[in-house]
């Protein structure tokens, strides 16, 4: 593992940005350096001639180039093979390429962002993808035919499924590996015998640039037989080739194999292979290990009060629609919310906002999963806040999402709900004010809390729950009477009751600190008359002179 190492700090004086930890797959760069002294391998392996026969036969004019970490020392090698190629088929080249490094969030994602700076009309996005879909440029994917020894491949996967040649098998893959994976399907069904394997459709190819993109957001999903359910099916992934290798010997775990095994944790086997390392593993058990730390997670954000919403991409399609759903969500449920947009996050900042209980990470899906122990506060998923805040219509049954498209329907479907019970304990809450009002009894119990699996204690189920407050005040008190009882309160220095009577987050957190701010004092300090203050500068006042 190739590390470059440097502070970690809340401030300092700027050179942090320079020595900023890079993790990268030694394996795989090894693997990849020979591309930098023979072009013609490395024009074949990144698409040289069907990516400028794009950009001429569109008239593309800003073309943005993406590349991650591990690919960044091929950058101008290929900017140069481009340009080459370009002049040998355009007389007037007037086509700028802009190189796209160190990306505003998760190198897997297309960075819109990076782009519009410099008014791109193309991105060209190179090496593994998540596949997240984009609204607002142009995208064409370079996977790169990433090296792979396919018999090798066959061989580890029949050593894992010899025991049963019918068994139903789906292979999914990193889509920089696509280009063989009908290679190792033939093989694996003619020379070994297998009948029932499954893989995503690898026909995406196509003249028109949206349609091939429509294709390919298809490679990381399999479309199931009829009667068929994902848990009848054993896994094989091949992959593990993003900045971090698939097996980490330090004992984390890479990104996409997380969010892999945490997405298909219900398959009864899950057998992995990592390309660069030749390395074949039975990860089933690490599934449930990893979907439990993931059902933590939920218990914790069901005992938050106060939640922020942090931005982790700025370019994925529906992700607006995705933060307003949650807020919305969030406020029906009687909590409290605040929006974070910060680029990469990092231990220094979250650590910034000790007032928030958790954070949601609204990001693409591999970015979405941060399983760090160093945060201070839990980081969970879109998915995980919906169980953990409306546990009665989404129980934890084992089944885990991370994709926007198929997360908000049920995010819709859940706020409408929530929705529903704010209305009608609000008009439950009003006709208890108005029976209180005329000395009139009614049959009114609060929502009981919840019991906390974390801390073995109750916690209160909507404590911010501000439309509930406001009928409350409305229906009883005017403004004289609320500002009179606000004031004795405050005098009474008595913030914890402020933020109860007015369902405060602020004021509640204010109250548990152990320091508080200096003593306020209202009403004992004396008001003085106007005084002539200190005339000149600080090198020496006017008294200080007459006093030498």
């Amino acid at each position: 593992m190739t590390t470059l190492n440097g502070p970690t700090s809340f401030a300092n004086d700027g050179k942090d940005v320079l020595e900023t930890t890079i993790e990268l797959n030694d394996e795989l760069i090894s693997q990849l350096y020979p591309l930098k002294e023979d072009l013609e391998l490395l024009s074949t392996t990144f698409d040289i001639e069907n990516t400028s026969n794009i950009i001429i036969k569109e008239k593309y004019k800003r073309v943005s180039l993406q590349f991650p970490d591990e690919l960044l020392f091929l950058s101008s090698s290929i900017v140069e093979l481009l340009k080459k190629k370009i002049n040998e088929n355009v007389e007037e080249n007037d086509i700028h390429l802009y190189v796209l490094a160190d990306t505003s969030y998760g190198s897997c994602c297309v960075d819109e962002v990076a782009a519009e700076h410099v008014n791109s009309d193309l991105i060209i996005h190179y090496g593994h993808s998540c596949l997240s879909r984009t609204t607002r440029v142009p995208v064409k994917y370079v996977f790169g035919n990433f090296p792979i020894d396919t018999d090798h491949c066959c061989e580890s996967f029949n050593e894992k499924f010899n025991y049963d040649k019918d068994k139903p098998i789906i292979i999914l893959f990193d889509v920089i590996y696509h280009y063989k994976i009908r290679e190792i399907l033939i093989k694996l069904k003619e020379e070994y015998g297998y009948t029932n394997i499954l893989t995503p459709n690898l026909d995406y190819k196509n003249d028109d640039l949206s349609i091939e993109n429509l294709n390919i957001m298809k490679l990381d999903t399999i479309d199931l037989p009829d009667g068929k359910k994902i848990q009848d099916f054993c896994l094989f992934y091949i992959g593990g080739t993003s900045s971090k290798s698939l097996y980490s010997n330090n004992g984390e775990e890479n990104a996409a194999l997380t969010n892999f095994l945490i997405t298909y944790s219900q398959c009864p086997s899950i057998i992995t292979y990592e390309p660069c390392t030749m390395r074949c593993r039975d990860d089933t058990y690490r599934a449930g290990g990893a979907l439990m730390k993931r059902y933590v997670m939920v218990q914790k954000v069901k005992d938050s009060n106060i939640i922020g919403i942090v931005v982790g991409t700025l370019g994925v399609e529906l992700y607006q629609t995705m933060i307003e759903q949650i807020k919305l969500l969030i406020k029906a449920c009687g909590k409290k919310y605040y929006l974070f947009v910060m680029g990469k996050i990092n231990v220094a900042k979250m650590a910034n906002f000790m007032e928030i209980d958790s954070f949601v990470y609204i990001a693409c899906p591999e970015n979405t999963l941060m399983d760090s122990r160093e945060f201070f506060k839990p980081i969970v998923t879109p998915y995980e806040l919906m169980m953990g805040l409306c546990e009665e219509e989404l129980p934890w049954t084992g089944e885990y999402i991370t994709k926007f498209s198929l997360i908000l329907p049920r995010l819709c479907d859940l706020v409408e709900k929530e929705k529903l019970k704010q209305r009608e304990r609000l008009n439950k809450l009003s006709q208890k004010a108005k029976a209180e009002k005329n000395n009139e009894e009614i049959d009114y119990e609060d929502e009981a809390p919840h019991f906390s699996m974390l801390t073995g204690t109750l916690k209160s189920s909507r404590p911010y729950d501000y439309n509930a407050v406001d009928t409350h005040i409305n229906n009883n008190q005017n403004d004289d009477e609320i500002s009179s009882q606000i004031k004795e309160l405050t005098l009474l220095n008595t913030t914890k009751e402020i933020a109860n009577y007015m369902g405060s987050a602020a004021g509640e957190f204010l109250s548990q600190r152990s320091f508080q701010g200096l003593e306020q004092r209202i009403g004992e300090t004396e008001v003085k008359d106007i005084q002539i203050g200190k005339k000149g500068n600080a090198r020496g006042y006017a008294h200080e002179k007459e006093e030498i």
